[in-house]
């Protein structure tokens, strides 16, 4: 018998539970603990093996939870308290198509499924400054004229017709299917793809780190270089609706607030930066597409210049904004949609997705720069929208605030 402070006898139930003769049980601290059947976080069957984690670098605690990538299932956890496929805010369906590895659909056999170092694989890092976690895949496609004529050997490694050494990454051979997405823990809500792609992610304190070939970089630590990774600039995109409910109505402008600023040193002296913008524009909606606009600003002595724009090149249209009070405007678009089927059934997509679900071309068999300008429509529809890109930022930090259009109203 063994007595405690209130000299209640009590008997051993195993090696790590003790209960009183009053019917409480008291465990105890020893490895017996692990004997114990574990607790169940969901109710689904086994068979749909829900919450399953795949990739041992796609898994992550940080103070908001425990996160988890299920890359078979096309879902991403979160364990706080409970489990919740986060996925479902807004990207369900887009997880489901692009987070399933694209390389195994052709090549189930192939080995490196969890080394993103030199094959394919998930990873996640939490960023502690702005309460981000990022979700990476590393992952590639086949192009089709090789598909029948590449087959698989062993390691990264691929045989051309069976003889030539083909390794994975080649951009002659393959789609670079990888991408990064981040995730607002304070909103719940998922905020953008990214253009840098890691093999591998280091967390640490106050920043973190990727590593990216031989070198390693330190993110959210300078102010001075914007939508630069790895030493290549990428374009800064911004896309966004605009709708008027179900009332279908004739779009006359895009009008924004934008602030672009200069950062020194400290990161927190700046210079707000008088007419720096977007210098390319896409408005479209289902069925109408503006093509490429090559945004120039409105010219202030010389008003006859407004006369030769918008003038039409081999591919894109080039178009004056205006900015009044930080606030600027995009007033010259038209549809240059080639051929809405009207008369014949060919049906062409607008846009030509990447392999990596997120970078997208409009089809230059969709619009032609060429039409007519008696044929060129104004956009009539009830859900618009617009993607801004700034080709290069450079030091300039872009703030786009407030966006807002103006409509007439159609009496159709």
């Amino acid at each position: 018998m063994i007595f405690f402070e209130d000299r209640s006898p009590v008997s051993f139930i195993g090696v790590d539970q003790l209960q009183t003769e009053a019917g409480v049980k008291i465990t105890v601290g020893d490895g017996g603990l692990f004997q114990q059947p574990l607790s169940a976080i969901t109710n689904a069957d086994p068979n749909y093996e829900y919450g399953a984690c795949n990739s041992r670098l796609g898994i992550i605690n940080t103070p908001n939870g425990l996160f988890w990538i299920s890359q078979e299932q096309g879902k991403i956890f979160q364990f706080a308290g409970g489990m919740q496929n986060i996925a479902q805010d807004g990207m369900k369906f887009w997880f489901n198509q692009y987070l399933p590895s694209q390389l195994l659909k052709d090549y189930p056999q192939f080995q490196l499924t969890d080394n993103p170092l030199i094959g394919i694989g998930c990873l996640a890092v939490y960023d502690s400054m702005n309460d981000l976690v990022y979700f990476i895949k590393r992952d590639y496609k086949v192009r089709d004229d090789y598909k029948d004529r590449l087959t698989y050997d062993k390691d990264n490694v691929f045989l051309l017709r069976g003889r030539t050494k083909v390794f994975l990454g080649d951009p002659v051979y393959f789609e670079d299917a990888s991408w990064t997405i981040s995730y607002d823990v304070k909103t719940r809500a998922w905020i953008s793809f990214h253009d840098w792609k890691p093999n591998y992610v280091l967390p640490s304190r106050s920043h973190f780190l990727t590593v990216k070939g031989s070198g390693i970089w330190k993110h959210n630590d300078r102010c001075d270089l914007f939508c630069n990774f790895y030493g290549t600039d990428y374009p800064f995109d911004i896309e966004f609706p605009f709708s008027t409910g179900q009332e279908v109505a004739t779009l006359r402008n895009l009008e924004y607030l934008l602030e672009c600023y200069v950062y020194y040193d400290n990161c927190e002296d700046r210079h707000h930066v008088l007419d720096f913008n977007f210098d390319r524009a896409m408005i479209y909606n289902s069925e109408q597409h503006s093509g490429m606009l090559r945004l120039l600003p409105k010219p202030k002595n010389d008003p006859y210049a407004l006369l030769d724009a918008p003038a039409t090149n081999i591919n894109a249209v080039d178009t004056y904004y205006s900015k009044e009070e930080n606030r600027y405007r995009i007033n010259q678009f038209f549809d240059l949609t080639r051929n809405r089927s009207e008369f014949d059934d060919q049906y062409i997509p607008m846009w030509q997705y990447a392999a990596d679900g997120y970078h997208k071309q409009v089809n230059d068999r969709y619009v032609t720069y060429s039409k007519q300008p008696l044929q060129r429509k104004k956009f009539r529809h009830y859900t618009n929208k617009a993607l801004l890109r700034r080709v290069k930022s450079g030091g300039m930090k872009m703030i786009l605030k407030m966006v807002n259009s103006k409509y007439i109203r159609s009496f159709r």
